[in-house]
């Protein structure tokens, strides 16, 4: 997959390691994570659109700080379980913006299913770029890590 522009074009002398995001800089979902939310939905009979979801991508933030959620999410990334359930609970808040018309039980439901694609690496697409990238480093001795939720 192509990326807009260059992973790497120069090294600091000196560098000793890196650290990455995964979604964006190593590489995205396929397919979006935006259509993760309609095929989840649509498994337990919910229909929503990707652009219905795009428009509640920013308010979903405000409306979760709003329900005690925070989008400093420090708290909930000690372990994965509650990672899992923060989630949830932010694809609920979107689900509900996008207009989605479910349930609260189809709510929770795709939610949780959500997270479980979030997490499945045949959803991963790495860049063209990515690999070749990661090889410079370590064959300039530079330690990589992905530092990811």
């Amino acid at each position: 997959m192509p990326r807009r522009g260059p992973m790497l074009v120069a090294m600091e002398p000196g560098l000793t390691a890196v650290l990455f995001d995964f979604d964006g800089t190593l590489g995205m979902y396929r397919p979006s994570h935006l259509e993760l939310y309609v095929r989840a939905a649509a498994e337990h009979g919910v229909k929503v659109k990707v652009e219905a979801l795009r428009a509640t991508v920013d308010a979903s933030w405000r409306e979760l700080e709003r329900r005690g959620g925070g989008v400093a999410h420090a708290q909930h990334s000690g372990n994965e379980r509650a990672y899992g359930r923060w989630r949830a609970e932010l694809h609920r808040v979107r689900l509900e913006l996008a207009g989605a018309g479910a349930t609260p039980e189809q709510l929770d439901a795709i939610g949780a299913r959500i997270v479980e694609q979030e997490a499945d690496p045949t959803h991963f697409v790495l860049y063209d770029d990515a690999l070749p990238a990661l090889e410079r480093l370590r064959a300039a001795d530079v330690r990589a890590y992905i530092v990811s939720n």
